[in-house]
């Protein structure tokens, strides 16, 4: 049976390495065009800007892909208005989690893959009864499982046609005053509920990747920014110059406010405060996810990652 998954697993691996080859010169180009677009600068410099309104239709908000701050949809939700820690703490009790402990570079140890797993409710305990000194702690939502109990709290909104609800994605944020998520991107739809705490949110504009340090298309992590981690931006334009020609969008999110962030938006997030959040994903549409990866320049990075990266990994996967 081993021999036989291993002669399967070789047999997918040499398939996607055949079909990288047969597409080869597509890869060129769009490297060429990641070039281009993400290193150059190539395209029309645009200005865009935050829109904050009070409401709106989600289904039309991502066929915008506009950045978004919506202030009165999270306070009508009965989570909000029920979810404090030690309701949370009482209705999920001690189900393990997985959480993060960082000097503040949450990026760091999400990518290092240093977790440690600890009951829910102790979690709740030591962010927000415990001084958190040199070790903050920080419990990133990857799933919506965890949330059996109190789901019946949650009306999640419509993406619309085609856009599914990524359920593992889509979960709770819970961790303390000073944790910051580096800047980065990712290739969804992402709604930011703050229930609880203040979060600072700095957003660029994909067509900015140029200023932004974006990391070499054939690294595992091209989705993040190759400056220093756990500094902040506006921390770093002294050392690194080509920060400041980037059009910086700020905004603090406060309890009951909802950020809208576009599938490649570069974003940076710092909990000002301990913090409750609730992160909603949505996957695009097959035709608006093509039309994403392509407009950004970020074909090459997928199309390397799916045929040659997950290959290789097959391949000498003991």
């Amino acid at each position: 049976m081993n021999q036989e998954s291993t002669l399967r697993r070789i047999y997918r691996a040499l398939r996607r390495l055949a079909v990288a080859a047969i597409c080869a010169p597509l890869l060129l180009a769009s490297l060429i065009w990641w070039l281009l677009r993400s290193r150059w600068g190539l395209g029309v410099r645009k200005r865009h800007s935050l829109r904050v309104v009070p409401a709106m239709d989600f289904s039309k908000m991502f066929d915008e892909a506009r950045p978004s701050v919506l202030t009165e949809v999270v306070s009508q939700w009965q989570a909000f208005k029920t979810w404090t820690p030690q309701y949370l703490a009482r209705a999920i009790g001690d189900c393990p989690v997985q959480v993060c402990i960082t000097s503040g570079n949450v990026m760091g140890a999400v990518t290092a893959e240093r977790y440690t797993t600890i009951p829910f409710d102790t979690l709740v305990d030591i962010v927000f009864s415990t001084p958190p000194g040199d070790r903050l702690h920080y419990m990133l939502g990857k799933g919506m499982d965890l949330l059996g109990p109190v789901r019946g709290d949650l009306v999640l909104p419509d993406g619309g046609a085609g856009r599914a609800l990524d359920e593992y994605g889509t979960g709770l944020w819970i961790g303390h005053q000073g944790n910051l998520t580096a800047l980065h991107h990712d290739g969804w739809h992402g709604c930011l509920a703050q229930l609880r705490g203040k979060k600072r949110v700095v957003l660029y504009s994909p067509e900015d990747s140029c200023h932004l340090g974006q990391r070499s298309p054939l690294s595992r992590t091209p989705y993040m920014t190759s400056l220093p981690e756990g500094r902040k931006t506006i921390d770093l334009e002294e050392t690194h110059p080509q920060l400041r020609r980037a059009h910086r969008i700020e905004w603090t999110l406060e309890p009951g406010h909802l950020l809208y962030i576009p599938p490649y938006w570069w974003h940076e997030v710092e909990s000002a405060e301990n913090s409750i959040s609730f992160l909603i994903r949505y996957r695009p549409r097959r035709a608006e996810s093509a039309a994403f990866l392509v407009s950004t320049g970020n074909l090459f990075s997928a199309a390397w990652f799916f045929l040659v990266h997950r290959s290789l990994d097959l391949l000498f996967r003991r």
